[in-house]
Formats: structure tokens, C-alpha cells, sequence
């Protein structure tokens, strides 16, 4: 039985698509919805102090990056308009990609992944793109990829030759 669903996005219109899809299986199967958006702060942020007026506080770079990731994640789930009864929880990660799901599958008790194909690179990466295949090779739970329009009708159209 699927309890919880994770759905990685990436703010494209494609983690849209599959953030969709994930929201309409969970209200379906009853189950919980996690979203994760994983980033990494550039290193250059991470000792550098932003300047401002005197007598004003001085934050670090890495901090004002994190508030500004946070503010786009919220405006990209608040823009999906998604059944506010599906009270999805939003999880920021600092890790890589994938790191960034493998361990949200772990720690969060996931038990299925849905998550958008990009198409990027070589044969296998282009109908999947990196980041879902290597997902799909390592990930202990099944996951669903929810390919784009462009992917879906190449590879029709190599499997009809």
C-alpha cells in the first residue's frame, strides 16, 4: 500500500507536470505527499557577508541564498494550486539531486517516487535524463517517471523503426 509519495521538482514545467500527477495519485490512494526541491549554495556563498547600511545586520551570503530558495519553492507549490486537503509536506535539501532523494526515500519513509524526465545527453539519459536515471538505479522503492511530450513521441518514434 503507497503511503507516502515523494515528487522531486526543479520548478521546470515538467517537475509541474509530475508535481500534478503525484498530487492527483495521492489524493486517489489517500496517501501523503512530500515535495522536495534539492539545490546547492555556490561556494563562493558559503563565507562570503553581504554589505548593507551601518548599524544594519550583516547576514551571510549562504543564509540570504537559502531565504531566496526557500521563497521560490513556496511561490513555485503556492503556483500549482494544488487540493489544499493534500497538505503536502515541502522539503528543502542542500544535497545533490539525487543524494537529496535517496535520502528523503530513507529518512521519510517514502514508498514511491514520481518525478518528471527531462531528456538531456545520450540515448538513455535522453529519454530519462541523469538525474531520474541514476534515481531509477538506485532507488530501494519503485518510481514513476512522468516523461515529457517531446520524450514520449522520440522514442515512439525510434521503437516504430
Amino acid at each position: 500500500m503507497t503511503r507516502n509519495i515523494l515528487v522531486p521538482v526543479d520548478f521546470s514545467q515538467r517537475s509541474r507536470e509530475a508535481l500534478h500527477y503525484a498530487a492527483d495519485l495521492a489524493a486517489k490512494l489517500r496517501a501523503g505527499l512530500t515535495i522536495l526541491h534539492a539545490w546547492d549554495c555556490p561556494p563562493f556563498a558559503r563565507t562570503a557577508h553581504v554589505a548593507s547600511a551601518p548599524g544594519a545586520r550583516h547576514e551571510p551570503l549562504d543564509q540570504l541564498v537559502v531565504k531566496a530558495a526557500q521563497r521560490e519553492f513556496d511561490t513555485f507549490v503556492a503556483s500549482a494550486q494544488l487540493d489544499p486537503s493534500l497538505k503536502p509536506k515541502l522539503v528543502l535539501s542542500p544535497l545533490s539531486p539525487i543524494r537529496a532523494v535517496l535520502e528523503a526515500v530513507e529518512h521519510d519513509h517514502q514508498d514511491l517516487i514520481v518525478m518528471a524526465t527531462h531528456g538531456r545527453g545520450s540515448a538513455m539519459i535522453l529519454l530519462l535524463g541523469s538525474v531520474a536515471k541514476r534515481v531509477v538505479e538506485l532507488s530501494p522503492v519503485p518510481v514513476l517517471l512522468v516523461p515529457d511530450g517531446a520524450s514520449r513521441r522520440l522514442a515512439l518514434r525510434d521503437a516504430a523503426t
